[in-house]
């Protein structure tokens, strides 16, 4: 651990706060500025251009395309393969400098550039000590700065001297420059008890991860100026460390606890297939083994949703408030005192937020065949 990120780790153990009550009545987003025409299956990452237009991954199809909301049309980028301008599991978007864009391709084993013309370029491949996990190189990349340096969490797993693994119970979060090939640690995050499983040794292992449904972990999302901010579970607060590591904390606030109830448990299954997201290495599903098991679900959800937590331009921090499936789904923002500024309501029980553009965010709307539709709206 550096010197940056064991002063941050500290600092992160001893603050007493006093508790907010989260009152604040949501906002509404009103109407949506436009909708693409085309649907979607499954929209799983995007990625706002400089002149409007929008990078889009779909999960299920494992397709990228280039959509103009002005036009009304899509143009698809890349293909699927291993060669040049081509991936074979289109994971995540990420944002590089001169409105160029990197598409997280695990299954290669590798970062697909896509020019700002939307045409595919160059792959690249990193490094990260520490960060690499089933077999993979790195681990999924969470966002980037404004200058483009990539940020990882830590392993979920931790070896001894002679070489067996368990289950970390807190993981680094890595800056990776690369220009430079430096790796900083900027702070820890809490991960969620019971929810890895690791079996064997470094030279063969099989790791189970996603044990446990509605998972109570921090969550982090890196910020433009290259900070990042994690929202806290012990306590609901979030923390904003500045690109030095300096922490800047709001108080913990005070919410209802959302029960999970028989009918929580089949519409997060239904969600998911049935099944629980037990991955072996590569992140895929293991060959020639028995099926993952069966979620394990706690009495109550935690203060927020894991994995929700989004940056906006302006560096305001989106947090996703767990919410029964029937209820609409309501972010908590907080702006750059780690303070909550004000709540935001989305359109529907199954709308998602999936990323900000300038001055826009954009939002999925899902329709009765659970086809995905992308529309985009001011910020409120």
């Amino acid at each position: 651990m550096g010197a940056v990120g064991r002063r941050a780790f500290a600092m992160g153990c001893f603050a007493v706060l006093p508790q907010v009550l989260v009152a604040q009545q949501p906002v509404s987003l009103g109407k949506p500025d436009a909708e693409f025409p085309e649907a979607f299956t499954k929209i799983g990452s995007i990625r706002e251009l400089g002149d409007g237009r929008v990078l889009v991954i779909d999960s299920k199809e494992q397709t990228v395309q280039l959509v103009d909301f002005r036009s009304g049309r899509a143009s698809p980028v890349g293909r699927k393969g291993s060669g040049p301008g081509e991936y074979g599991n289109p994971s995540r978007l990420i944002a590089l400098p001169d409105d160029s864009s990197a598409i997280f391709d695990p299954s290669n084993a590798r970062y697909l550039i896509v020019r700002p013309d939307g045409t595919p370029g160059s792959t690249f491949q990193i490094e990260i000590a520490g960060a690499v996990r089933f077999g993979g190189r790195g681990s999924a990349p969470r966002g980037t700065d404004a200058i483009g340096r990539i940020f990882v969490e830590g392993s979920n797993i931790v070896s001894n001297a002679e070489g067996n693994v368990a289950p970390a119970d807190s993981a680094p979060l890595l800056r990776f420059n690369r220009a430079t090939k430096r790796v900083d640690t900027l702070a820890f995050v809490q991960l969620a008890k019971g929810n890895t499983r690791a079996e064997g040794n470094a030279n063969g292992m099989m790791v189970m991860t996603g044990l446990k449904a509605f998972p109570s972990r921090d969550d982090w999302i890196p910020l433009p100026d290259g900070g990042v901010g994690i929202a806290r579970v012990r306590d609901y607060h979030v923390d904003r460390y500045s690109p030095a590591g300096v922490r800047t904390s709001g108080p913990p606030l005070t919410v209802s606890a959302v029960p999970v109830t028989d009918a929580e448990k089949a519409a997060w299954r239904a969600e998911r297939g049935g099944l629980a997201a037990g991955l072996g290495r590569g992140g895929a599903p293991p060959k020639n083994l028995p099926p993952p098991p069966q979620a394990e679900f706690p009495e109550v959800m935690p203060p927020f949703v894991a994995a929700s937590l989004f940056a906006a331009p302006n560096g305001e921090l989106w947090v996703l408030r767990s919410h029964r499936f029937t209820d609409v789904p309501v972010y908590d923002v907080f702006n750059a005192a780690a303070t909550m500024s004000r709540r935001v309501a989305l359109p529907a029980t199954k709308a998602r937020l999936v990323g900000f553009g300038n001055r826009v965010l954009y939002i999925v709307r899902r329709d009765a065949d659970d086809l995905e539709y992308l529309q985009r709206y001011r910020l409120p």
